[in-house]
């Protein structure tokens, strides 16, 4: 039990200090400004941890670049995306490849049929691409990353 009354008196004693770093932030705690989106503090520091690998995507979409995004296994980096709204799911419409895997083939086959054989020849499609520079493309569950990869490719294509 004495255990038990321990912590209960240290996380007592962690919310006091967060009420006292809250006066010094104008009343909102530091954990409370940390979950808004970039834009609502100008001059913010986004402090999310990542992985070196999600690390060097957040550089590459901070220059311009569409960079792939596990959602199942990049968490850093979408918290990031999403605090700097640059997240956006390929794996709903209108992004997503009409073929399925595994039954329509294996990942790059359907990835290589997306990016030759349906994205050229959707006009709305392209248009919309110069919208994806500087973003995330997440996806989950099935979707695989060559997906991504082949539409981030085609974005960056269109950026040169």
């Amino acid at each position: 039990m004495s255990g038990t009354n321990a912590r209960m008196r240290a996380l007592l004693a962690a919310l006091q200090a967060d009420d006292r770093r809250s006066a010094r932030h104008g009343g909102e705690t530091p954990a409370a400004a940390f979950g808004k989106p970039a834009e609502a503090q100008p001059g913010a520091v986004i402090n999310i941890s990542v992985r070196p690998d999600e690390h060097a995507r957040v550089l590459a979409a901070e220059k311009g670049e569409a960079v792939p995004c596990n959602l199942l296994h990049d968490t850093g980096l979408a918290d990031w995306a999403r605090a700097t709204k640059r997240l956006v799911r390929i794996d709903r419409k209108p992004w997503r490849p009409p073929l399925r895997v595994p039954q329509d083939g294996s990942p790059d086959a359907v990835a290589e049929w997306y990016a030759q054989h349906y994205l050229p020849f959707r006009p709305s499609l392209l248009r919309q691409l110069p919208h994806l520079r500087g973003k995330v493309l997440a996806f989950e569950g099935r979707m695989s990353g060559a997906h991504a990869g082949a539409l981030a490719a085609a974005v960056d294509a269109g950026r040169r």
